[in-house]
């Protein structure tokens, strides 16, 4: 019989053993390491509403200056107005059709064509307004250097003063109702050359 004591140091050496081998820097082989986690990141790419609206105006901008241009070259014939009044609203539109009406009746005749070049916006905003909600002012280089509205006498309708590169300002109207962009206003400023 073996003494308890013997037993006992025995089985604490086996245990002792059997927890070293365990506790030992060498495992076995796991296997091929996890994957590492993935992550995904995704770029939100919504356009900028404000941004596309003044890009829509800008374009608008440019198409009245092609209609105006074309109806100028057409002998400023007013048979199909809706081909500029599509594209003006407000007092503007008072105003502009008076001077195309002076125009026609005087026979003029444009050559060659303006140019918008250099377009920006310089203030957009949202107006509270029964009609409109969004209001664009527009500064733009109108080249008229390659322009002339000729009268049946041969002389010139536009002021020598009025011809060359000035800086406009436009506003510009958005009707909510029809999502259509408008001239409410268009200066010159002789004094300001570009």
């Amino acid at each position: 019989m073996t003494p308890p004591r013997l037993t006992l140091a025995v089985t604490a050496l086996a245990l002792a053993a059997v927890a070293v081998t365990g506790c030992t820097n060498k495992d076995p082989d796991p296997g091929p390491p996890p994957n590492p986690p993935t992550t995904t990141t995704t770029t939100s790419t919504k356009p900028d509403p404000k941004s596309a609206a003044e890009r829509a105006a800008v374009q608008r901008l440019k198409d009245f200056n092609a209609a105006e241009n074309q109806l100028g070259q057409s002998g400023f014939e007013l048979d199909d107005i809706n081909a500029i009044t599509e594209f003006i609203t407000g007092d503007f539109t008072r105003t502009y059709l008076s001077q195309l009406s002076w125009l026609s009746s005087q026979g003029a005749v444009q050559r060659g064509e303006s140019t918008m070049t250099g377009i920006k916006v310089v203030d957009h905003h949202v107006v509270d307004d029964l009609f409109y909600d969004d209001q664009l002012t527009i500064e733009a280089c109108n080249d008229t250097t390659s322009l002339d509205v000729l009268l049946p006498d041969g002389s010139s309708a536009i002021p020598p003063d009025r011809k060359g590169r000035f800086v406009v300002t436009i506003t510009m109207w958005h009707w909510a109702d029809e999502d259509v962009w408008a001239i409410a206003g268009y200066i010159t400023d002789g004094g300001r050359l570009c």
